[in-house]
This record gives structure tokens, sequence and C-alpha cells, in this order.
């Protein structure tokens, strides 16, 4: 083997050495600024494997020694550690120092460090073939760049929903995740957030949290995780199902799942959904790679996230062993093959747990959430109403671009169709056979209790059965779309969409087919009046159901931007239009149920919403030292009566407030703009009341 002086470890002759130095660099700056004694323990460990990787390089070409398989084993191991070390200083910086840069710049160092460790299994796998003499060429590592981009982006984009203000279902899965440790596994009904038997995302939380520490970063960083894994998964699957794909169309097709709204849009919210649609892709993943026990993780999660999960696992099972026992290919197989005992032995004990749970529990949602219908409708149940099928339906089809995702699907399968009945038959292998027929079993079980168990028209409900329709995408598309640059276009163009409605409501037919309400520049649709107007003639505020991508996520900043303009002190009253009292959940709520998406301090767990004058950011608390001063007007002339004499009045003009409230309120007092937080589209206006 050649020896190599000093100056030719820093000449770059490998691209890993060169990520090392990079690292090396961002742990040398953050070891002086934080004082890190981890990091500095870190940096000196990846310069000394710098050494390492250039001696393996060295032996390229030749055979490889036991010593040289060795290394590369402490090669994984340690940048192992080191994604490891830095991910838990990133997320430790955060919490303590909200020194953002150094946050991203660690977090994308992570990225680097993670994608090595993919980088050398794969090189150590590679090492086992017979005719791998270059496993490091340079077309290896950039088959690598798209995905370790796309991993980036995810990382780096979703820095600001630690900021995120806990909003609606949100703060009840927060505030569980807040309060449940270790000491709660003895009693698995205590790992039920919201009445929920989510005990897969429980175990999540938990083996995380040990790490972080922290409840509410451990909640965000599993959806950045989630999202990036599910990203990886999806790159392997078509790399494995559709060898031919370019890396182009590899690159579109993974960013359609990694940016979508359902995914990506809604990383800033807590939702069991986005659980249950992790646990599909992770499952999937696993059935392409052949790899029983990342099958048997994802159905914990498939089944323990959310209760429709079960359903649409058990459907999947079922097609996978009636196609064992029904291709012919299989019949030389033992029975015992062909039930498929690794994988479908431990997926049968869930089940059967789960239905003891359904069977205790009625559905195992939460009970507590009922409204007055006159309708004999069982809400919170199954039952079959065709207004709520059809509110359902369109939510499903024309909310988030997925109309244009279905029909792209439509073509595909219609192409196919016509091909299969002319006898232009294309040769299908056996595994892309089982991946198509169980993701079209399960897409169609996702639908019954989406359209069968009657519940709110939130749009995120329909999470899981979209995600399952981005991994039926590929298949479909590859059906008709037979040049490489055609796939790339199709799929390009839906991603871009898919990125464009994460941030901003530009769906067409959002704007045509549901409710809107005005952010100041550009408006906010919502769904559940579409059911509701048509059962009892009632609207409700536009609450849980426009929760669909980012924008109500900017609302709160936009809030937190103008209450840090006028100077709010513990003599101001904040003083809200509250235009939306009507019927809903349990009775009446005011507008503070959209403003500050809870009426906490009606709550049973008691916080109240506080204001941090030094970060300028809302936040909530057990004591009422910082509350917020509030108060929610119906009419103008009541606005002066709720407030003490000696208060200095702020009126919050909200863009999708009454307008008439607003002009009332300009005609009987005298009103002057103190403040205005412009965010995204949201514009929010306080006016200062001179008392009479």
């Amino acid at each position: 083997m050649s020896k190599r002086s000093f100056s030719d470890i820093f000449a770059f002759q490998t691209p890993i050495s060169l990520a090392v130095l990079i690292i090396f660099l961002g742990l040398l700056f953050g070891s002086i600024l934080f004082n890190s004694w981890i990091l500095i323990f870190a940096l000196l460990v990846s310069v000394a494997f710098i050494l390492y990787d250039h001696q393996i390089y060295a032996n390229e070409g030749k055979s490889f020694t036991r010593s040289d398989i060795k290394t590369i084993k402490a090669l994984i191991a340690t940048y192992g550690l080191l994604s490891v070390s830095l991910l838990v200083s990133a997320i430790r910086i955060m919490i303590t120092d909200c020194f953002y840069f150094a946050v991203a710049a660690m977090l994308v160092a992570f990225i680097v460090c993670a994608s090595l460790v993919v980088y050398e299994i794969t090189y150590l796998r590679c090492i086992a073939l017979p005719n791998c003499t270059e496993p490091r060429e340079k077309m290896t590592l950039r088959s690598m760049l798209p995905i370790a981009i796309i991993a980036i982006l995810l990382v780096v984009l979703n820095i600001e929903i630690f900021d995120t203000w806990f909003r609606w279902d949100s703060y009840d899965y927060y505030y569980y995740f807040q309060n449940i440790s270790y000491t709660e596994l003895g009693q698995y009904s205590n790992l039920r957030p919201a009445n929920h038997a989510a005990y897969g995302g429980t175990l999540m939380f938990l083996i995380i949290n040990g790490i972080v520490g922290n409840a509410a970063a451990t909640l965000y960083l599993i959806n950045i995780l989630m999202l990036v894994i599910g990203a990886f998964a999806i790159w392997r699957i078509t790399g494995i199902l559709f060898p031919n794909w370019s890396l182009w169309s590899r690159t579109a097709v993974t960013s359609v799942l990694a940016f979508s709204p359902f995914l990506f849009g809604l990383a800033w919210s807590i939702s069991l959904e986005t659980y249950l649609a992790f646990g599909l892709i992770l499952f999937f993943w696993g059935r392409v790679e052949k790899l029983p026990v990342l099958q048997v993780v994802a159905s914990l999660i498939i089944c323990f996230s959310k209760e429709t999960g079960a359903v649409i696992l058990a459907a999947i099972i079922l097609s996978r062993l009636i196609m064992n026992f029904a291709l012919a290919s299989n019949r030389e197989k033992s029975i015992w093959e062909k039930l498929d005992l690794p994988v479908n032995f431990p997926i049968l004990g869930f089940g059967l747990f789960w239905l003891g749970e359904f069977l205790l529990n009625s559905w195992m949602g939460s009970n507590a959430a009922t409204i007055a219908t006159s309708v004999d409708v069982n809400f919170n149940n199954f039952d079959f109403s065709m207004v709520y099928i059809i509110g359902r339906l369109k939510s499903l089809i024309f909310t988030n671009f997925t109309w244009l995702l279905f029909a792209v699907i439509l073509v595909g399968f219609t192409v196919g169709a016509v091909n299969w009945f002319k006898n232009n038959r294309p040769t299908v292998s056996e595994e892309k056979l089982y991946y198509t027929v169980e993701l079209l079993v399960g897409f169609f079980a996702s639908l019954i209790p989406l359209f069968l168990f009657v519940t709110y028209n939130h749009i995120r409900y329909a999470a899981p059965t979209v995600i399952l329709a981005i991994l039926i995408l590929p298949l479909a598309v590859d059906m008709f779309a037979l040049k490489d640059k055609l796939k790339t276009v199709i799929l390009g163009v839906l991603a871009a969409c898919f990125i464009a409605q994460s941030y901003v409501t530009v769906d067409p037919m959002m704007h045509l087919m549901f409710n809107k309400i005005s952010k100041g520049n550009g408006y906010l649709v919502y769904t559940e009046n579409d059911v509701l107007e048509k059962w009892e003639s009632v609207s409700v505020s536009p609450s849980v159901s426009a929760q669909y991508n980012r924008e109500i996520m900017y609302f709160d900043e936009a809030l937190d931007h103008m209450i840090s303009q006028i100077s709010y002190d513990k003599n101001t009253v904040l003083l809200f239009p509250d235009e939306f009292r009507a019927p809903t959940v349990g009775g009446f709520v005011s507008s503070e149920y959209m403003v500050f998406g809870c009426g906490y301090r009606y709550n049973a767990r008691v916080r109240y919403i506080s204001w941090d004058s030094k970060s300028n950011t809302r936040f909530l608390s057990s004591n009422q030292d910082n509350e917020l001063i509030y108060r929610t007007v119906y009419t103008s002339s009541s606005v002066l009566n709720s407030v003490d004499g000696d208060k200095r009045c702020v009126y919050i003009q909200l863009p999708f407030a009454n307008a008439e409230h607003q002009e009332a309120m300009l005609r009987n007092f005298k009103l002057t703009e103190i403040g205005r937080g412009k965010v995204y589209g949201w514009e929010i206006v306080a006016y200062e009341i001179e008392r009479p």
C-alpha cells in the first residue's frame, strides 16, 4: 500500500476527506464559540479518521484486508457518533441560546455525517461483491447528491418551526407529551395522547426525548426526521423498482413526497396522521428492501399512531397472503414460507392487541368531542351520511393540488389498462407486482374510515391516503411517460406545485370549491362549513380545517410582530373582534379559538397566554405573572364596557374580521394606528383607542 505525505491528506483526493474537513472547520468554530468538550472530542476523532479514509483510498483496485474492513466499520461508528453529537448539540444550543445560524450549520453538518454513514455502509456492502474493484467512483457519489441536497433543504427550511405557537389539536398533543415519562411505561393506558392509542408515536417520542430533554423540540425534531427518512425511503424505492430512471426523475418524485403540503407543509403541527403516513412509507420501504425488521417496526407505528392505520395494515397483509397462495411462482414454497411469519406473526400480535383496545375503548378516539346535530347522524362514530361523504370527497380531491396528483395517476393506470387489453403487456417483476397490489389495496382501505367515520372535515385527516397515492405515483407515471424527460417534467411540475402550496394557497380549485377568509393580502380556505352548513345551517370559526399548510403558522408570527410594536405592558388591554361566535364543539366559542388556537383559560388544563417582552413572543405559562391581557368584543358598543377606566385600550383589526364591525369601530371611536404585523400575506393592524 502506497504511503502518503501529510500534504496529501489535505489534497482532497477523496470527497470523503473534503466533507470531513468541512465538518472539522464547523466543529472548530462551534467548539470555540460554545466551549463544548463534546464537540472538541468529536473534532479530534474526525481528524484522525481522515487518515483512515485515505488509507482505504490507497487500497482501491486491490484486495481488501480484514484490517481495511475493520477500519471501514470504525468509520461508520465514528461518523454515526459524530452525527448524534452534532444533532444533540444543535438542539441544546437552540433551546438555551437560540443562536439559529449555528443551529442551521450544525444540522447541515449532521446531514452530511449521516450521509457519510450511508455512504460507508454502501461501500462496505460493495466490497462483498466479486467485481467491486472501485466502489468510490464519482458516479456513486453523484448518485447520492440529490437526496443529500433534499435532506439539507428539509432541515434548513424547517428551522423556523421551532418557534411555532402550539394551536388547536397540537396543543393537546404537546401537553400530553410534555408530561409523559418512562415511568408511565408500566401502565400502558397512560400512553394515549388525546385518548388515541398512539403507543407507537409515544415510544418514538420517549426514545428521542431521552436525548433531547425538551418536549417541544423533540416533537418538531421528530417531524423533521420523518421528512428526511421518508424522502430517503422513496429515493431508495424508486431506485430499486425503476433502475432505468434518471437521477432527475428520481429527484422529482422524491421532492413530490418530501415537499408535500401534507408532510412538509404541516411539519409545524403535531399530528397523528403524519405519524401514520410516516409508518406507511417505512413499511413499503422495508417491503421493497426485503427488511422484515423494518416492516415490523413500521407496522407498530401504523397500528398505534392513528386508529385508521390498523384498517389499512390489515387490508395490506391480507392482500399479501392472498398473493402468496395464489401466484404460480409460489407453488413450490412451503405453507410457512407463504405465511411469511417473520413479518406477519408480530403484526398479528399487534392486530390482536389493537382489537382488544377497540372493543374496550370504542374506536379509541376522543369521546369528549361532540356536536349537537339535529340530523340522525352518530358523530365521532361510524355512520353513513351522504352529506359527509361528499364533503370529505371534496376535501380529499380539491385541496393541496391532490386533484393534479390523482389526475396523473388516473392517466397512468388508464393507459396501462388500455395496453393490457391490447395485449401490449409489459413484463412486470414479482416484486413490483406485490408493491402495486399492496399499495392499491392500502389506498382503497384508507378510504373506508375516511368516508364512514363521521367527524370533523379537516383536510389533514386525508394525509395517509394522499401519501399512499404519492407512493403509487411513480408506478402510474412509468406506465405512460416512456421518455425520461417527460417523467421529469410531469413530476417536477407536481413537486413545484406542492412546494408553493406548502407556503401559500395557490391551488385554484381550493379557491373555487371552499369558503375563504382574508389574510390581508391573499386568502385562506376552510372546509368545516362545507358539511355543517348542510347539517345545521350554521357556520363555525375557520379553525382546524384551515390547517393544511404553513399559512396559519405565519398568522402567529404576524400577531407577535404586531404586539412587539405597540409597547405592550400590564396596563394594556388588547381588544379582538368576536364575530365568530357560533355553535361549535361543546357550545359557543369566541374568536380567540381562531386567534390563539384554543380557549386556554377555559380548558381544564389551565395555561395562561403570556408575553415575553425580551424575545417578543407569546408563550404558555401555568402562572399569571406575564399573562397577555385581552378581551373579545362582539359589538363596538361593548368595547369599553369590559375594560377598566385606567387601562390603555388597543383594538386589533384582524384581516378576516367582519367589515361592518371594523367600520363601526372607526365611526364610534378615534383610532390611532400604532402597529402593523405583516408576514407572508398576513396583515394585522393595531389601533389605540382614545377614550371619550
